[in-house]
């Protein structure tokens, strides 16, 4: 008796299981014809889209944070390309300075080098180039960027060198200097610079003639050691006094002095 109820049982779950989702297609299928269906069509498109709506939302913010991620990954590469191009002028722009230099001081020698040490403490006054002994850097050569001279060499190492610039307030770099005036040239002595102007000082000229803003001043040699012909700058403003020979030049630097990258060394 038993077994006949659990067939019984089996083949009424057998059937409802059957019979429910056909039922449930026809009534999707077929919701016109079918008036009484209706609001169970309703009742469950409701639920689907209560079920479904928190998953559409979640499927959105997935595809938002997967864009973003490109978004940065697309910046980070262009920021990296920025730099690139950036390094790529500087390198390029270094190698057209460094053809002029050699042609127009072709009997001299003539070292590319790049800054690798420029700390800010220190800033205005020394700076750390990647060529020392072993490329034929002696002390005394004097340090050229954008046309014009920042410093000379101080300290020689094996593979590295010390730049002393000329904006080094503590203990500026004497340089012998010749102002090309209308009327003749005249020589005098970098002695100073003004770190609040930028501007380079002259003094100690050897006559009183007159000396016009814009006139430039270069390298006059006449120490011995250091190289004649490299552009300083321009006068910017004569100081009088009583007597010429005691006037003060201020120049605007050829180069300049808080962005450098390579210079190009000249010597003997």
């Amino acid at each position: 008796m038993k077994k006949i109820r659990f067939s019984k049982f089996v083949i009424i779950t057998t059937s409802a299981s059957i019979l429910i989702p056909v039922g449930i297609f026809f009534v999707l299928r077929y919701p016109i014809s079918l008036g009484t269906v209706g609001p169970l069509n309703n009742v469950l498109t409701q639920i689907d889209q209560t079920i479904g709506s928190p998953f559409a939302s979640l499927q959105d913010l997935f595809q938002a944070n997967a864009a973003n991620k490109q978004l940065r990954k697309e910046l980070r590469q262009m920021t990296a390309n920025e730099a690139d191009v950036t390094k790529l002028e500087e390198e390029n722009q270094a190698l057209k300075e460094s053809l002029a230099i050699r042609e127009e001081f072709a009997s001299l020698t003539v070292l590319t080098a790049k800054v690798t040490v420029r700390s800010p403490v220190s800033w205005l006054n020394y700076l750390r180039v990647n060529l020392g002994k072993t490329n034929q850097v002696t002390k005394n050569m004097m340090a050229v960027s954008e046309g014009g001279l920042v410093g000379t060499v101080s300290q020689v190492g094996a593979n590295s060198s010390l730049i002393k610039l000329l904006s080094n307030t503590r203990n500026t770099e004497e340089i012998p200097v010749k102002i090309k005036a209308e009327k003749g040239d005249v020589f005098g002595i970098l002695t100073a610079y003004d770190a609040d102007d930028g501007t380079f000082v002259i003094s100690q000229l050897n006559a009183s003639t007159s000396i016009e803003k814009d006139d430039a001043v270069e390298t006059s040699g006449l120490d011995g050691k250091s190289v004649k012909g490299i552009s300083v700058g321009k006068v910017v403003s004569v100081k009088n006094n009583s007597n010429n020979l005691s006037r003060q030049l201020t120049v605007k630097p050829t180069a300049d002095l808080s962005n450098i990258s390579y210079v190009n060394l000249l010597g003997e």
